[in-house]
């Protein structure tokens, strides 16, 4: 049976259509480093490993903190707040172990040290970093995550399974046991994305970031100054929603206003 396009259901399609749209979420710009990092290093084989915030943070920001240690240790954190992105992750024979946490800043944190314990003494390199425009509902995610021996270490794809196509922010982390080594060449240096790194005696870490509205990135490779083992991974950071949309999408069926229905 043929049905009569109206007036009155064009104008009902058209708000099922503009309740649809104001339902889909936008989304505020990438999140950044906002060029407040810190870095440092613990070159005696201690358990307690001070590690010094960024100068400046404002409350809901995040503190982004990467350590890497020799001897294989196990990561206390202060308290509950420091959320885990995925565990640790290990170079070629396990000699640099790497950790990064995320905690939302309260806004009193500023130039402040915390202490990360080890269950063994060892030297360890950090890197501290501030995140704006970040999704506090959402943890960060930690990926692709690869090991080797050569000059150019290189994480592998990151999917977080969290969220799709949006503006993320990806943290490529790179570690090795050597500090005789450097960075000659970071993945995303031309991208005016923050790159960092610090050694202490025999450990060194590293990352670079870049912004991409892309729903999973193979990290670019890493470019050292010597042969040496690693240990490399990416982290994905969610954008902060601009404005939530509705939870209900409703639909036209036969000119009819249905709610909750499924077209």
């Amino acid at each position: 049976m043929k049905r009569r396009l109206t007036l009155g259901s064009v104008a009902v399609w058209g708000l099922c259509l503009l309740l649809v749209l104001s339902a889909a979420p936008a989304w505020a710009a990438f999140p950044a480093m906002s060029g407040e990092v810190t870095g440092g290093d613990s070159s005696a084989a201690t358990t307690d490993h001070v590690i010094t915030l960024p100068a400046t943070l404002v409350s809901g920001d995040g503190i982004l903190v990467i350590i890497s240690c020799r001897n294989g240790p196990t990561y206390t954190w202060p308290d509950g707040t420091w959320t885990s992105t995925g565990g640790t992750f290990d170079s070629a024979s396990g000699n640099a172990r790497t950790e990064a946490r995320m905690r939302t800043s309260d806004g009193t944190e500023d130039g402040t040290t915390i202490t990360v314990v080890t269950n063994v003494g060892g030297k360890c390199a950090w890197i501290a970093a501030r995140v704006t425009g970040r999704d506090t509902g959402t943890a960060p995610e930690r990926g692709g995550t690869s090991s080797g021996s050569s000059t150019a270490p290189n994480a592998t794809t990151l999917d977080p399974a969290g969220w799709g196509t949006e503006d993320t922010l990806w943290v490529t982390i790179a570690a090795w046991p050597n500090a005789g080594i450097t960075v000659s060449t970071y993945p995303y240096a031309a991208n005016n994305n923050t790159g960092a790194s610090t050694t202490s005696n025999s450990i060194a870490v590293g990352i670079a970031s870049t912004n991409s509205a892309t729903s999973s990135l193979d990290a670019a490779a890493w470019l050292l100054s010597l042969t040496t083992e690693w240990g490399a991974g990416t982290l994905a950071i969610r954008p902060s929603a601009a404005a939530a949309g509705g939870s209900t999408i409703n639909c036209i069926i036969s000119g009819a206003f249905i709610a909750n229905g499924a077209c």
